[in-house]
């Protein structure tokens, strides 16, 4: 019962995102349509005031009025490029909780040079589902993310991605959940970019181990929804990083999380998923991967942030926010 209940919410969040998709493409042909009147009117202007100047001798260009000077074109900097970010108020169907919009305000005021893109979302905030404006409240980088949700999350995206430039023969690529290329792909009831960080680990580990760079987060994504690795209402199951391991045809091995266990794994040339708890990596849950031992410290592959990521850390800095392990590599297992 829970299962159809959730295909048919999941269904009707499909309809109203092809619902905003069409008006979308309806505003943009209007738009499109209003552009080439105006240009053809001007280019019919331009004619016409070049004829006049030939007639009088006075050269094309050679003096403004001051009426030009103040209706010229503004020309506006495309650095952030919030114009592009076509929200309307069709898409104001959220209501978001007050106290988590109060959040965003008082980081936008702590900030010195304030931040116009969080300043956007917080004026449209309505268009921004509740899980999003909850997902940058605890987490800073994904600001660019969230920014573009409403009309990304309505594009097509492909499932098929090159990943072989992000990957070097031995070495561990980073990926991480919310980047553009897979971000916003339905993950279960959500996307990869906010609950997908399971199968972004598993990813990276895969490609690392195997070089088989078809192996992407959108791979592992689909392979855990097809294959029940994917809790409903929780998310990814850590069944993924042990039988879900096994029929991607790599060996994988449940752990103890002490720090000899962890330090031997990598030792023998493996790489170790963890399951985390509330602390340097999350609020809630959280899978990263451990790929390397040096100097008395663990590095890791955050697939939510690019700041911890190819960090070490002591595990006196996180043992108490470990609570589940797996050693996965390419052979019979232990």
């Amino acid at each position: 019962k829970r299962k159809r209940e959730e295909l048919e919410r999941k269904r009707q969040r499909q309809a109203e995102r092809e619902r905003r998709r069409k008006k979308q493409q309806r505003r943009q042909i209007v738009i499109v349509s209003f552009l080439a009147i105006f240009t053809t009117v001007c280019v019919i202007l331009i004619g016409v005031n070049i004829r006049a100047m030939m007639k009088s001798g006075q050269p094309a260009g050679e003096k403004k009025t001051v009426e030009e000077e103040t209706t010229a074109p503004e020309v506006v900097s495309d650095t952030m490029n919030l114009t592009d970010i076509a929200i309307d108020e069709s898409m104001y169907i959220y209501e978001n909780d007050e106290e988590m919009i109060q959040k965003l305000k008082d980081r936008l005021y702590s900030s010195e040079n304030g931040d116009e893109r969080l300043e956007f979302i917080i004026e449209h905030q309505a268009a921004y589902p509740p899980e999003m404006i909850e997902f940058l409240v605890k987490y800073e980088e994904v600001i660019d993310f969230v920014l573009k949700y409403p009309v990304e999350i309505n594009a097509k995206h492909s499932s098929v991605v090159d990943i072989s430039k992000d990957y070097v023969k031995g070495t561990v690529p980073t990926f991480i959940q919310w980047d553009d290329r897979w971000g916003y792909i339905e993950y279960g009831d959500n996307v990869i970019g906010d609950s997908g960080c399971g199968p972004t680990c598993l990813a990276m580990a895969i490609v690392a181990i195997t070089g088989r760079t078809q192996y992407t987060p959108i791979t592992v994504c689909k392979f855990a929804e097809d294959n029940g690795y994917y809790v409903y209402g929780v998310g990814t199951a850590w069944d993924l990083m042990q039988g879900g391991v096994r029929k991607l045809g790599l060996s994988s091995d449940k752990i103890s999380i002490s720090e000899e266990s962890i330090r031997l794994a990598l030792k023998e040339d493996k790489l170790v998923i963890l399951s985390m708890g509330p602390g340097i990596f999350t609020y809630s849950g959280h899978f990263i991967l451990v790929y390397k031992y040096e100097d008395g410290k663990f590095f890791v592959k955050d697939p939510n942030s690019r700041v911890r990521t190819d960090t070490g850390f002591t595990y006196e800095e996180i043992k108490d926010q470990i609570k589940g392990g797996w050693a996965i590599y390419e052979g019979e297992e232990d």
